[in-house]
């Protein structure tokens, strides 16, 4: 049964992450989100070169497009804290 469910979310995280790219761009701190779903997908699932690459990308994004810890602004704040959070549940796994 949850086979089936990982077979229904790739998918819909593979459509997220072009969505995403296309409106954002291939390097927007946005795109870090559905390449973080799929870590996790990909990681349940046993396909752990392929969740090791989407990783790799994905903490290249946040490097590079890092939101300055000074801001105030709230979406900035929860953007920053949402990629934080997929880090955290990530980092475990390839670090």
């Amino acid at each position: 049964m949850l086979q089936e469910r990982y077979a229904e979310a790739e998918p819909l995280f593979l459509r997220a992450l072009a969505i995403t790219e296309r409106e954002r761009g291939c390097d927007h701190l946005e795109v870090a989100a559905p390449l973080y779903g799929l870590v996790q997908l990909y990681n349940a699932q046993g396909r752990y070169r392929e969740a090791e690459s989407l990783y790799r990308r994905a903490r290249s994004i946040d490097e590079q497009e890092a939101i300055p810890e000074q801001t105030d602004d709230p979406k900035s704040l929860t953007k920053r804290l949402s990629v934080h959070i997929l880090i955290q549940k990530c980092e475990h796994v390839f670090v």
